[in-house]
């Protein structure tokens, strides 16, 4: 099935409003995910808001996010779809688990490399007055560099936005 020039590989995940889906560019390539959102459930003011901040996010040129790429309406389906960079190398929560199962630790290189990682982009987004309200090892990607890569899809607020928020209540 083809979406605005998308074509769907597999579902990676389902959370209560969204699906998650690998899929292809038809044009380039390029393998990316689509989430797509259902708009019964999710407020188009709310929808924009985050476009907006991950488009903001965007232009900061930190490898500690995942890249947006693109968003549309899929009207027809009464859903929302947001393009990002696809991460080929899972979640940190996958890794966690790997080791558990194992019955390894995490070598400390490691741990201390992933938290450099997670403590410079969290601080690229308090810098730029960005709060992540939910950093977890399911929301946190990697590349295929080993780079960790913060989901920032539907877990941002904007101080601003919320500062806003707080005066009008």
């Amino acid at each position: 099935m083809k979406n605005k020039g998308y074509e769907k590989l597999e579902q990676l995940g389902q959370g209560a409003y969204s699906k998650v889906y690998k899929v292809k560019n038809s044009s380039t390539g390029e393998e990316c995910v689509m989430k797509t959102i259902n708009t019964k459930k999710t407020d188009q003011a709310m929808f924009q808001n985050e476009v907006a901040i991950m488009e903001k996010i965007n232009t900061l040129s930190s490898p500690y996010f995942v890249r947006y790429i693109t968003s549309y309406v899929r009207e027809e389906k009464s859903k929302y779809a947001i393009i990002m960079e696809y991460c080929s190398g899972g979640s940190l929560e996958d890794i966690i688990k790997n080791y558990e199962k194992r019955k390894e630790y995490i070598p400390e290189e490691m741990v201390l490399k992933f938290m450099k990682q997670i403590l410079l982009g969290v601080m690229t987004l308090h810098k730029n007055k960005i709060l992540h309200r939910d950093l977890k090892p399911g929301n946190i990607l990697v590349d295929s560099n080993g780079i960790l890569s913060c989901l920032i899809l539907g877990l941002l607020s904007s101080c601003l936005v919320l500062s806003h928020m707080r005066k009008q209540l």
